[in-house]
């Protein structure tokens, strides 16, 4: 088996994917011990939307092949992470709203997808929207975006092994929470020091974001008991 790791990061439109996999690719690239190469894959749909390339943004025969391409080029390369915040199973959801829906075309994503588990090992981290929905960069609205998010975490769960998917709240900070994780079940290896240091240069975005999380908690308290 070949020695790169994948990490894939799912969710839904907003959900922070590529924001916390740039973060990450900065993080493990400085902190790690033993050089580690790491890389992230440009998310095709989003290059697309920025150009104002709708046409081609409904073309997922070429989104997938792109996305695919990338990381297979990164994984016969000399990278030892991968974090690809698009992954190409996307697709298998994305296709049902195109011209490119069918049942073969559905299948040939989730075999490329099979294949790639077989040769190399990937962690698959699933990101739950709690913040507000950003439209900048966006090609489908809020309500679309839910029922996106709950498509493709659908997906995952019949692909993969629930074992095999690690569920994270999208806050500022859960890429120091998936580099900790990783490092405790020693798939990257960076030492405790390092972590604690990076954590430390951070704990004013920590303490924010619980003060949000926990107010929208309580709110929404407070909206129950009033309906």
């Amino acid at each position: 088996m070949n020695k790169v790791v994948l990490i894939n990061i799912y969710g839904g439109p907003s959900t922070g994917k590529s924001s916390i996999a740039a973060l990450m690719k900065g993080l493990l690239a400085v902190s790690h011990e033993n050089g580690l190469v790491v890389e992230a894959p440009e998310e095709v749909p989003k290059s697309l939307v920025w150009d104002e390339n709708y046409k081609k943004l409904k073309d997922q025969y070429f989104i997938f092949s792109q996305q695919l391409n990338r990381i297979k080029s990164l994984i016969s390369g000399n990278a030892d992470i991968i974090i690809s915040d698009s992954p190409p199973l996307l697709s298998a959801v994305y296709s049902k709203y195109t011209p490119d829906n069918n049942d073969n075309f559905i299948q040939l994503i989730k075999d490329e997808n099979r294949n790639i588990d077989k040769n190399i090992k990937t962690i698959n981290i699933y990101l739950n929207r709690k913040h507000q929905y950003k439209n900048e960069g966006r090609n489908h609205n809020e309500q679309t975006s839910i029922k996106l998010s709950k498509e493709i975490k659908e997906l995952i769960y019949e692909e993969y092994d629930k074992k095999n998917i690690l569920e994270f709240d999208s806050h500022p900070l859960v890429a120091y929470e998936i580099i900790n994780m990783l490092n405790k079940n020693q798939i990257i290896n960076i030492s405790n020091s390092i972590i604690k240091e990076l954590l430390k240069n951070n704990m004013s975005l920590i303490k924010k974001s619980k003060i949000e999380q926990m107010t929208k908690y309580k709110k929404s308290k407070i909206d129950l008991k009033i309906s």
